[in-house]
């Protein structure tokens, strides 16, 4: 830009500030400064904040798993079989949904709320063996 206004001829006119003041692009200059500087200080303050919010939760996370860890927990008698159910805390509660509540107890025939997938199983490949005839629908 400056070669063409050289070759036409044209000088810039550069204005100089009145009164002792600076001129309008100083002022700027140091305005836009002053404003990056707030606002790199803004994001340091906010990026402190999440980092002691992070380090806090992989804190409590890492707690929770050493606790995890320490606590003995008991698995249902039909884990073996397949029963998916989270360990308990307790010997009784995991006696309790063996008894009562797991799918893979083989007892479970009769109940209302629980038909077991064993007798499942069971009952179908005895179905299977029978003529088509005789199988149930």
């Amino acid at each position: 830009e400056s070669k063409l206004d050289a070759a036409a001829g044209v000088q810039p006119t550069r204005l100089q500030p009145t009164g002792g003041e600076r001129a309008a692009e100083a002022k700027m200059k140091v305005s836009e400064e002053a404003e990056q500087q707030a606002k790199h200080e803004r994001n340091v303050k906010r990026n402190r904040k999440w980092q002691r919010r992070y380090s806090a939760m992989l804190s409590a996370a890492e707690e929770e798993r050493q606790r995890q860890c320490a606590a003995k927990t008991f698995c249902c008698r039909f884990a073996g079989a397949g029963c998916p159910h989270r360990p308990f805390l307790s010997k009784v509660g995991a006696e309790v949904h063996a008894q009562r509540h797991c799918e893979f107890n083989p007892d479970h025939s009769g109940h209302d709320h629980t038909s077991s997938a064993y007798v499942k199983v069971r009952v179908r490949t005895e179905d299977r063996a029978l003529p088509p005839t005789q199988r149930s629908r």
